[in-house]
């Protein structure tokens, strides 16, 4: 245990590290981050597949992956920076999106190999009407340390619908 808490900061680090490689390279290249997008690309730590995503660089890397769940389900993938200090692992937690005043929250499991918080949502739920149609994102995890992340939805709607297309095509 003791030397386990030694290497749990150095885990951390790393993990984050490859979040913010996965997300400044592997999923977007840097200059189309902040842009939605919808294509086959690389997921981070699943391999390849169609999905909509955006991306934000700097400090901290963070960003959006949706994938589909069948043909009238998505898979949201939240990928937050965390302090490097907190262990979310295995755990399942309010994530609250924020979109031009209206909150969605959705109980998300968190995956430790990149940090990403994931849910299941309906095509037909408000939360991606609201990402489809809205101006920004505010995601927050309220009652833990992980800061407040801002993303801009402009070009969501075409990202989205293209992906939910490609969803009802099983």
């Amino acid at each position: 245990t003791g030397d386990f808490a030694m290497l749990k900061p150095l885990l951390a680090s790393a993990t984050t590290l490859v979040v913010s490689a996965a997300l400044a390279g592997a999923t977007l290249a840097a200059d189309t981050c902040g842009r939605w997008q919808a294509s086959v690309s690389s997921l981070s730590g699943e391999g390849r597949a169609f999905n909509a995503r955006v991306c934000m660089v700097g400090k901290p890397a963070f960003g959006f992956e949706i994938t589909c769940r069948g043909p009238q389900a998505l898979h949201l993938r939240f990928l937050a920076e965390s302090p490097n200090d907190v262990d979310f692992s295995n755990k399942t937690l309010p994530v609250a999106y924020r979109i031009d005043g209206t909150t969605h929250t959705l109980p998300s499991q968190f995956e430790g190999l990149d940090g990403a918080f994931t849910a299941n949502v309906a095509v037909s739920s408000p939360l991606i009407a609201a990402l489809k149609s809205g101006s920004e994102v505010v995601a927050t995890i309220p009652g833990t340390p992980v800061p407040e992340h801002r993303i801009p939805l402009s070009g969501s709607r075409t990202a989205l619908d293209r992906l939910i297309a490609r969803c009802a095509k099983g």
